[in-house]
C-alpha cells in the first residue's frame, strides 16, 4: 500500500503560520526473487524448479506462491515441476507481481544432456506360443534368426498367446519394442502379468508394438521381479504366419547409486612391468592380487613400476568410483596414479603413498576419458607392493536397453567338413556335404547343444 503519514510543523514568521508537510514511510518497494540459478539435468528428468527459490515483497511479505513460472521451448509447469523429455537448451522465466502491482522477472537456464545408452544383446530362446478356443497352432519354433509360428482359427480376438517373462526392476518403467512380420492383419493386445497394457493394429508386414509397463515396487523392498509378459492376436484370418525377430527393452536409470563395472578383477595378463626394469612382478591369489618388486631403483619414481589395465572405457560424462587395496612391505615412498592412458601421467590422478583400502572418485571429461589404468610406481626407492580387489563402479543416470533375439542356430567346419545347416519351426535340417577325418570338423551349434561329427571316405 502507498500511505503516507504527515506530520505538521507550525513555525511562527512575522505573524503568520507556515504548514510544511514530510513524508516518514518511503514509496512501495518491488518484490525480490531469491535462489534462482541455472540448473543442469539428464533427460526423461522431472525437476523441481521452486527448489530454494523465493519470491520476497517488503509490504507483502512472502509472496512465493504468486510465481509463475514460463519454459521456452515450451514445458509445461505444474505446481513448479517440469519434466524434460528431450536434450537441449531451455530458458526459463520467473515472474511475479505484489499487491501494488509492482513486479520481478529472472531469468535461468536449464542444460538438459542426453542420458548415454548401455546396450545388452542377449541371444535367447524362452518364447512361446499358445492357442485357446478354436484357434490351432499348425507349426512353431527358430526359423533361421526368427521365432515363428503358423496358426488357423485366429479370427476372434485374442486365441493366440505369445509369451516370455522378463525379469525387471521394480518401480521403474519400462519400454517394450516388438518386432513382429504377420502376413496377415489384425489386432493384438499387449498383457503384462494379466492386466492389459495397450492394444494394436496389426498390417501385413512389419509391425512395431510398443508400449510401456512398470512393475509394481514391493514393501518387502525386493528390487527385481518376474513379469510375464503376453501379446495376445486375433482377428487374423484364414492361416496366418507371425515372424518376431527381438524384443528390446528399455528404462532410464534413477541418478543416483552405482551400478558395479568390475569387481575383484582378474588381473591375469592385465599387469605390466614399466620397461622391464623392476626386479620382479606377478599375479597372486587366483589372479585378484599382483605385485612388483624393486630392489634397485632407477632414480626418479616414473621410471619404475607396474602397469595395471583394468579395461574399464572412462565414456565422456560419466562418473566412476574405483577400490583397490595396496600394501607396501617397506615404509619408502611410491605413489599409485589412476590414469585414462598407459603411459600419460601429467592429468593422472596422483595417490601419495596410500595404505590399506582406497576409494577415489574419477570423471571422465575434457581430455579424461579414455581406458582406465592404474600405475603403482616407486623408481626412486626399494619397494615391495601389493594391489588386489580392484573394484570400479559406474553413478547411473543413462538409458538402459536389452534387446532380446532368438539365437540362430550355426553349422562350423574345419579342414575337409563342409555342410549347410536350415532350420525350419524348431526342425534343423543339415546336410552334410563332406567329414573331415578328425573330430568336429563338422558341428551344428545351437544355444543348448552341440553335434559334432566326422568320417571317413574311401573311394
Amino acid at each position: 500500500m502507498n500511505n503516507k503519514i504527515i506530520k505538521w510543523l507550525v513555525l511562527p514568521i512575522t505573524g503568520a503560520v507556515l504548514l510544511a508537510g514530510c513524508t516518514a514511510r518511503e514509496a512501495n518497494q518491488a518484490p525480490v526473487l531469491r535462489g534462482i540459478n541455472d540448473i543442469s539435468c539428464l533427460a526423461d528428468s522431472t525437476v523441481d524448479l521452486l527448489n530454494g527459490v523465493a519470491a520476497l515483497d517488503a509490504e507483502d511479505g512472502d509472496i512465493t506462491p504468486s510465481l509463475e513460472i514460463s519454459i521456452t521451448p515450451y514445458v509445461a509447469v505444474t505446481n513448479g515441476y517440469a519434466t524434460f523429455t528431450k536434450a537441449g537448451r531451455y530458458e526459463a522465466v520467473y515472474k511475479t507481481q505484489d499487491s501494488a502491482g509492482l513486479s520481478a522477472r529472472t531469468t535461468a537456464y536449464i542444460t538438459v544432456e542426453e542420458r548415454e545408452v548401455f546396450r545388452t544383446d542377449i541371444l535367447t530362446e524362452g518364447f512361446s506360443v499358445r492357442a485357446d478356443g478354436n484357434a490351432e497352432i499348425i507349426a512353431e519354433g527358430l526359423t533361421g534368426s526368427n521365432y515363428t509360428f503358423k496358426f488357423t482359427g485366429g479370427e476372434i480376438a485374442e486365441d493366440i498367446s505369445l509369451t516370455r517373462s522378463f525379469n525387471l526392476a521394480r518401480g521403474t518403467e519400462y519400454t517394450f519394442t516388438y518386432y513382429l512380420k504377420s502376413n496377415r492383419s489384425g489386432n493384438a493386445r499387449a498383457v503384462a502379468d494379466g492386466s492389459a497394457t495397450a492394444e494394436f493394429n496389426i498390417s501385413e508386414g512389419e509391425n512395431v508394438l510398443r508400449f510401456t509397463h512398470t512393475l509394481p515396487a514391493l514393501n518387502s523392498g525386493e528390487d527385481f521381479g518376474i513379469c510375464e509378459m503376453q501379446i495376445l492376436l486375433g482377428e487374423l484370418e484364414g492361416e496366418a504366419e507371425c515372424s518376431l525377430s527381438k524384443v528390446e527393452t528399455q528404462y532410464a536409470e534413477q541418478a543416483s547409486g552405482y551400478a558395479q563395472v568390475v569387481e575383484n578383477l582378474d588381473l591375469n595378463g592385465r599387469i605390466f612391468n614399466r620397461d622391464g626394469l623392476a626386479q620382479d612382478y606377478g599375479v597372486t591369489d587366483g589372479g585378484t592380487s599382483a605385485f612388483v618388486e624393486i630392489t634397485q631403483p632407477a632414480g626418479q619414481i616414473w621410471q619404475m613400476g607396474l602397469f595395471v589395465n583394468t579395461g574399464v572405457e572412462l565414456k565422456e560424462g560419466n562418473e566412476y568410483v574405483i577400490s583397490f587395496g595396496i600394501e607396501s612391505e617397506l615404509d619408502n615412498y611410491f605413489e599409485v596414479c589412476i590414469q585414462h592412458e598407459q603411459f600419460k601421467d601429467s592429468d593422472a590422478v596422483i595417490l601419495s603413498k596410500p595404505q590399506g583400502t582406497v576409494t577415489q572418485t574419477i570423471k571422465a571429461e575434457g581430455g579424461f576419458k579414455g581406458t582406465l589404468w592404474l600405475f603403482i610406481r616407486s623408481g626412486a626407492e626399494a619397494n615391495k607392493l601389493t594391489v588386489s580387489n580392484i573394484c570400479v563402479k559406474k553413478k547411473l543416470g543413462g538409458i538402459k536397453r536389452e534387446t532380446f533375439s532368438v539365437q540362430p542356430v550355426e553349422a562350423k567346419h574345419w579342414g575337409e567338413g563342409a555342410g549347410n545347416v536350415k532350420t525350419e519351426y524348431g526342425k534343423i535340417i543339415y546336410t552334410a556335404e563332406s567329414f573331415g577325418a578328425d573330430w568336429n570338423t563338422n558341428e551344428v551349434i545351437g544355444t543348448a547343444f552341440t553335434l559334432s561329427g566326422a568320417g571317413k571316405i574311401t573311394l
